[in-house]
């Protein structure tokens, strides 16, 4: 068991700062500047390559999302990983409670957010330092 470990820990690395990843949330004021931004730029993507590309934003037909990327696109699909807010409000109460360690995938009381595969867990998610580069 503790080979397997090591094993999946070497072969991504990116999916065990747990330590490492902040806790504090994001607050109100970050949340309300990026839901202004997503208004205006419509999405927040971080890799534009080939299958998995993390984590993303997007305002779309009104609606705020949080989502995962394949292929560089904002997957939005009803079978897809995908929350979304019929309001601006919502989307910024509940990105006001998210921290780097939820939005990293790594915590495992949050269930919307927790990645059980490493090889998503931390990789190409949208953290503080994105959110903050976005607005």
């Amino acid at each position: 068991m503790e080979n397997e470990k090591e094993k999946e820990r070497e072969e991504h690395p990116w999916a065990f700062p747990e330590t490492k990843l902040d806790g504090t949330q994001y607050g109100i004021e970050l949340a309300t500047k990026v839901a202004e931004a997503l208004e205006k730029k419509k999405e927040l993507v971080l890799g534009l390559h080939r299958d998995y590309c993390g984590t993303g934003l997007t305002f779309k037909d009104g609606k705020f999302s949080f989502c995962y990327v394949n292929d560089g696109y904002p997957c939005d699909g009803p079978s897809d990983k995908c929350i979304s807010f019929d309001s601006k409000s919502n989307f910024v109460a509940w990105l006001s409670s998210k921290s780097d360690f939820q939005m990293g995938g790594f915590d495992i009381s949050d269930a919307e957010l927790y990645e059980s595969s490493s090889c998503c867990r931390g990789n190409q998610r949208i953290m503080k330092g994105d959110l903050m580069k976005f607005i």
